[in-house]
């Protein structure tokens, strides 16, 4: 997405990820099973872990395959608390992203522009 660093699109992928069928947690699972797993392609792009039932697509063996994503998930498995920093502060940030005020302006403007004049007929 136009404006997100690498750094915050890979916190981002991480999606409240949870395959094991145990309710959505916020941590790095994400990372850790990514990147500790082996990873065998079945049909349609997805992808399950050697000897388990969880699955990955395409875009999320992405973070692997590119190097520059691949030591940022890296640095996410292994600090947990670094990717939670990292994590909120992307997503207050796309969640601030375009937030309108009316059709004259942006909320997330530090000085909004002036409405246009109308002039009285």
């Amino acid at each position: 997405m136009l404006g997100l660093t690498s750094r915050e699109l890979v916190a981002l992928k991480q999606q409240v990820w949870r395959a094991d069928g145990r309710p959505a947690a916020l941590d790095n699972t994400y990372y850790t099973a990514l990147l500790g797993k082996e990873w065998v392609e079945g049909d349609r792009g997805v992808f399950t872990a050697a000897g388990t039932n969880l699955t990955m697509v395409t875009t999320d063996l992405l973070l692997r395959w590119d190097a520059q994503w691949l030591a940022i998930a890296q640095e996410y498995a292994s600090d947990e608390a670094l990717f939670l920093d990292e994590f909120g502060a992307a997503w207050t940030k796309l969640m601030n992203a375009d937030r309108y005020s009316g059709p004259a302006a942006s909320a997330c403007d530090a000085a909004p522009p002036k409405p246009p004049r109308v002039e009285a007929a």
